[in-house]
C-alpha cells in the first residue's frame, strides 16, 4: 500500500465538506420553502375558521328567529280559543 500524500489526502476532505455544505443548503432551502408553505396553509385556515365562525353566528341568529316564530305560534293557538269563548256569538 502506498502512502497518500497529507494534501491529497486534505483535498478530498475538502471536496467532501464542500459537497456536504452544498447538500446542506439545499435542504435549508427546502426546509424554508415548506415552512412558507405551512405559514401560508394556516393562514388559510384561519381564514376558513373565520368564515365558519361567521356562519355560525348567522345559524344561531336564524335558530332564534325560527324559535321566537314556534313560541308566537304556540301562544296564538293557545290563546285564540280563550278568545272565541269569549266572543258573544
Amino acid at each position: 500500500m502506498t502512502a497518500e500524500p497529507w494534501e491529497h489526502r486534505v483535498e478530498r476532505l475538502e471536496g467532501a465538506y464542500d459537497r456536504l455544505d452544498g447538500r446542506i443548503d439545499r435542504l435549508e432551502s427546502k426546509i424554508d420553502a415548506l415552512g412558507l408553505r405551512l405559514d401560508g396553509r394556516i393562514d388559510q385556515l384561519g381564514g376558513r375558521m373565520d368564515q365558519l365562525g361567521i356562519q355560525m353566528i348567522d345559524l344561531r341568529r336564524d335558530q332564534a328567529t325560527q324559535f321566537r316564530w314556534v313560541v308566537g305560534l304556540i301562544v296564538i293557538s293557545m290563546l285564540l280559543p280563550i278568545a272565541r269563548s269569549f266572543a258573544p256569538h
